[in-house]
């Protein structure tokens, strides 16, 4: 028989402690907080934790301390999954614009995977070339953003699951829980920690601590830090979580400013205005080509829809519009051009 790891729904009162768990923050600028952002999945584990604001000079800012994505198991319309990734964008986009009168067989790939465009869409006798980009949460560097930390720590975890005979009975006193694993990016650059040597630092850091509830545990160089929450039984579990029996969640600590956000925004748009498509479709909320459909886009999305004009009356060149698909509250935006440009039925 199974061990059960997890309480199952309805069974709140086996939870070893209350429903509560600490995020570690660092406050370096004057923000004043006007709304706490709180989501949970169906097992109460916290998926999206962020403060929203304002700093001194009443500009919109975002403290993020959780963004735990869910993975999307879409239906394949190419086999290259940045292809699959684009295709399935640009139907969604089309079916809300046309009540769903549009289908996959009406879509095609661009020619040439490194041309633009990325998809043409044949509407009525009449093709719609379309050039597609993703926002989301962009990195504290340039080398970094929301999907490659979670490669990152993808790659953690999936080290762990390989070595799981071994580790499972190390880290047993981690079981109904979700385990939120932060880093200081810092310090390892400091102590000049190659990334390759985390997942076992990780797993060591894990097998010297017991779940606290409402503590946030440190390692002695500042390099890993952990919070503990008691959750129910998971819909489906992971592999990860069928072998250890716990969940592994990634916090950080981010703030994401008005200029930041608006600067990420223009800079997408403009590397991807090119000759040989007829529009840009900019999409929020959308799975990535790996999958990965992040939380903080609803971040993302309320940022921009508080925007009046988020190119700054810097209008593209090349392509006749550039409209915005907002998938969290499932919505169209024209910021540039008109959807005068789309095919009529």
């Amino acid at each position: 028989m199974p061990m059960r790891t997890f309480p199952e729904s309805g069974d709140e009162g086996s939870l070893k402690w209350g429903p509560w768990v600490g995020f570690q923050f660092n406050v370096k600028e004057d923000i004043s907080i006007s709304q706490m952002v709180l989501k949970r999945d169906p097992s109460g584990a916290i998926k999206l934790h962020a403060f929203v604001g304002s700093d001194t000079q009443k500009s919109p800012v975002a403290k993020i301390l959780v963004d735990m994505p869910e993975r999307i198991h879409r239906r394949q319309l190419a086999r290259n999954r940045k292809a699959n990734q684009e295709l399935h964008d640009v139907l969604s986009f089309l079916r809300l614009n046309y009540s769903g009168r549009v289908d996959a067989k009406d879509l095609s790939c661009g020619m040439d995977p490194n041309k633009t465009p990325d998809v043409i869409a044949r509407i009525e006798g009449e093709d719609l070339s379309v050039e597609t980009m993703q926002l989301i949460l962009p990195g504290v560097t340039k080398h970094e953003n929301a999907q490659s930390r979670w490669c990152h720590f993808e790659r953690i975890t999936d080290w762990m699951l390989e070595r799981s005979d071994q580790l499972a009975s190390r880290l047993r006193a981690h079981r109904g829980c979700v385990v939120y694993v932060g880093f200081d990016e810092e310090v390892r650059r400091t102590l000049r920690i190659r990334p390759d040597h985390m997942p076992k630092m990780v797993t060591d850091f894990l097998a010297s601590y017991v779940p606290t509830p409402d503590l946030i545990q440190t390692s002695e160089d500042g390099l890993v830090r952990a919070s503990w929450m008691p959750i129910r039984r998971p819909p489906s579990l992971t592999a990860f979580e069928q072998a250890f029996g716990f969940r592994l969640g990634v916090s950080y600590d981010q703030t994401l400013t008005r200029a930041d956000l608006l600067s990420e925004f223009q800079r997408l748009v403009h590397s991807h205005d090119k000759k040989g498509a007829d529009m840009l479709l900019v999409t929020i909320g959308t799975p990535t080509r790996e999958g990965w459909k992040f939380p903080s886009s609803e971040i993302i999305a309320m940022g921009i829809r508080s925007e009046p004009d988020p190119l700054a009356g810097c209008a593209p060149t090349n392509v006749s519009g550039v409209a915005i698909f907002d998938a969290v509250h499932s919505t169209v935006r024209w910021v540039s051009g008109s959807d005068q440009i789309l095919p009529s039925f």
